[in-house]
C-alpha cells in the first residue's frame, strides 16, 4: 500500500492478503499535498519484485484523486519502462479527471 501524495511517496503497508491490515492503513491516510505520480508507479514495481508468488501477473492498481501535473516525457518513460518489465497499470482516476485524461491517455496511444 503506497500513498502518492504529501511531501514523497511513503509505502504504508507492505504486500498482504490480509484485508483487515489493509482497510486499517486505509483509514490512516492523509489527504493532501502535492501527486507524485511517476515516483509512485516506479516505487510500485520494484515492490512487485518482492511477492510472495512471482510467476503471476504484475498488476498496479492506482486511485488517483488529484490531477496529474506530471510532464509528458516523464510519462512516456515510464509507460516505456512498465511494458519492458510486463507491468499492467490499472488507474481509477476520480478526481481532476479533465486536466489527467491526456496525460492517462497519452502513453496508450504511443507505445500500443
Amino acid at each position: 500500500f503506497l500513498c502518492m501524495g504529501g511531501a514523497s511517496c511513503v509505502m504504508k503497508e507492505t504486500l498482504t492478503s490480509d484485508v483487515d491490515r489493509v482497510m486499517a492503513t486505509m483509514t490512516r491516510l492523509p489527504v493532501g499535498g502535492r501527486l507524485h505520480f511517476t515516483n509512485a508507479l516506479l516505487i510500485a514495481s520494484l515492490a512487485l519484485s518482492y511477492r510472495s508468488n512471482p510467476r503471476a501477473e504484475k498488476r498496479i492498481v492506482a486511485f488517483v484523486g488529484s490531477p496529474i501535473l506530471e510532464d509528458e516525457k516523464a510519462m512516456e518513460k515510464l509507460a516505456k519502462k512498465l511494458r519492458k518489465d510486463d507491468v499492467a497499470v490499472d488507474i481509477i482516476s476520480f478526481g481532476g479527471i479533465a486536466v489527467s485524461y491526456t496525460h492517462l491517455t497519452l502513453p496508450t496511444k504511443r507505445i500500443v
